[in-house]
């Protein structure tokens, strides 16, 4: 077993699934806002353009699991991006 380890080092590690907290998710959204809308991003939508980017930033750090998933692209504020970034346990329920 060590002569197969030390040949494939990278079969026997194990990955640890890397999901995001609601302040790294806030963090993403400030920075793709307009910037008067920053001081309460949980009570407001924002444009598509926004939008977009938020997506592509989330894309981004989740490569081929956020575009995929049903009724995001309709996401456009925090509570409903929310909802379902937890409900794919993508995001932290903290």
């Amino acid at each position: 077993m060590e002569k197969l380890s030390a040949k494939h080092p990278l079969l026997y590690v194990k990955t640890k699934k890397y999901r995001m907290n609601k302040n790294q998710l806030k963090k993403i959204i400030k920075k793709n806002i307009d910037s008067k809308e920053v001081a309460n991003i949980e009570a407001n939508a924002w444009d598509s353009l926004a939008h977009l980017n938020i997506l592509m930033e989330l894309e981004k750090v989740f490569p081929r699991k956020i575009t995929s998933i049903e009724g995001i692209a309709e996401a456009n504020n925090y509570k409903d991006l929310k909802n379902i970034l937890i409900s794919k346990k993508i995001l932290l329920n903290d």
